[in-house]
């Protein structure tokens, strides 16, 4: 399926070991992602995901979430597996750029910036000044910021 990309670029920031960039890519449109996790190399990258998947599922309350999108935690796991492994076969210093909330101090600007989880979870590690700061400094290199 042809998909139609109406933005002019995406930034994903922070983009961590997601394949939305190796996707996006593919299907025809200028993805970016940065992260401070992006000034290693690709094998300490998959060694990092791949501890991560596994504190993840160590976590057994996860299992009381909804997981009907992906039919059940095996689902869940195979999809965060699937992401790594697109992930890491896409990583280049190119698409994928070191950059530290809250001053990404990134040059290139798109259209839309999409930001997951991160400023909607660590509240309790993070204050006030230093979201609206990642916020400023996420509409500085795009015209549009989306939280997912």
């Amino acid at each position: 399926m042809q998909r139609s990309w109406q933005a002019k670029g995406y930034w994903t920031v922070p983009g961590g070991a997601c394949s939305f960039t190796a996707h996006a890519d593919r299907a025809g449109a200028d993805a970016k992602a940065a992260d401070i996790l992006y000034q290693r190399d690709k094998t300490t990258l998959q060694k990092l995901g791949e501890i991560g998947i596994e504190k993840i599922y160590a976590n057994t309350a996860l299992a009381a979430h909804n997981m009907s999108f992906y039919g059940d935690l095996a689902g869940h796991r195979r999809m965060r597996e699937r992401a790594l492994r697109d992930f890491i076969a896409d990583f280049s210093h190119e698409n994928y750029m070191y950059a530290k909330f809250p001053h990404l101090r990134l040059t290139e600007r798109f259209d839309l910036c999409l930001s997951g989880h991160f400023l909607f979870t660590y509240d309790d590690r993070f204050d006030y000044e230093f979201h609206l700061t990642s916020i400023i400094s996420m509409a500085k290199i795009a015209d549009e910021v989306r939280g997912l």
